[in-house]
């Protein structure tokens, strides 16, 4: 039976239909809501990682005395 707008309200608060969960949004699913986070999550850690792995580099002294840098190779020559 589908709920009128005048009818007292299912979630017994006492208020008319109308006033009360006739407008209310539906929630998002908890797994939803738990998918969402955990990819933030990854993609967040992912963006960390990167950022860390870029930091570690030190392109203004070789490693091996006679090497250079090839940033057009992106490796040591």
């Amino acid at each position: 039976m589908s709920q009128k707008r005048n009818d007292p309200c299912q979630c017994n608060s006492g208020k008319k239909y109308k006033h009360c969960c006739m407008n209310a949004k539906p929630k998002m699913p908890a797994t939803t809501k738990a998918l969402f986070i955990g990819i933030s999550l990854m993609l967040l850690a992912g963006a960390v990682l990167i950022y860390m792995n870029a930091q570690t580099v030190d392109f203004s002294t070789p490693t091996n005395a006679g090497r250079v840098w090839s940033p057009e190779h992106n490796h040591w020559h």
